[in-house]
């Protein structure tokens, strides 16, 4: 009877190899990405550059304000929903919607209010402030949400760290390299313990109906 929960307990460890193997199948993977500028409305885009600290520059696209405002609130934080980020990488229809929505309910963001910049050479405005404490990991994925107010419309970014700084110009990792490597490193990770269960169950079994005969 041991042995057989024994068996059980492999088999269960033999189901979850997959999931294990994940994170470093998508570390794998992002050596062989694909890059995808992630443009997802049309009213703001970011940069974030180092020079007088780490500046996050927002600037909206057109004149999408009814006048110029002295500043917007901004909202940055981690994705964690890995449902999310599927349909992100995938484009799947009203992503954008649920990205909104996911960045004005999460509570575990790091909030700053960017103040006007008037370009008067280039004849155009951003908004600019000091993120200098948010602490940007990187590889991972980052909403930049732009909060709602009488005058100033919501926009929502999508950006991925990069060292001490967010970037537009987003890497999702290869799917078709993370199944194939997910199946190689599984079938290679069940070897042993199939090894194992054959010698704990099948073998030894066999062993004692030849000493009975």
């Amino acid at each position: 009877m041991k042995k057989r929960y024994i068996v059980f307990v492999l088999l269960g460890v033999l189901l979850l190899i997959p999931s294990i193997t994940k994170a470093y199948t998508i570390k794998l993977a992002n050596k062989n990405n694909n890059s995808l500028k992630a443009e997802l409305n049309d009213r703001y885009s970011f940069e974030n550059k180092i020079g007088g600290g780490n500046i996050l520059y927002v600037k909206p696209i057109d004149d999408i304000f009814n006048k110029k405002e002295d500043y917007i609130n901004v909202k940055i934080g981690l994705i964690r929903d890995g449902n999310l980020l599927d349909s992100l990488m995938n484009n799947e229809e009203r992503v954008y919607e649920d990205f909104v929505k996911y960045a004005k309910k999460d509570k575990k963001s790091f909030n700053i209010t960017l103040s006007l910049m008037v370009n008067e050479e280039e004849n155009e405005n951003s908004y600019q402030g000091n993120i200098r404490h948010l602490n940007v990991i990187n590889g991972a994925y980052y909403y930049i949400y732009v909060e709602e107010d009488d005058l100033v419309p919501e926009g929502v970014m999508l950006g991925q760290g990069n060292r001490y700084l967010l970037v537009n110009d987003v890497k999702w990792p290869n799917k078709t390299l993370i199944k194939v490597v997910t199946i190689i490193f599984s079938i290679y990770m069940c070897i042993p313990l199939l090894f194992l269960i054959y010698f704990i169950y099948i073998k030894k079994d066999s062993n004692v109906k030849k000493r009975k005969n």
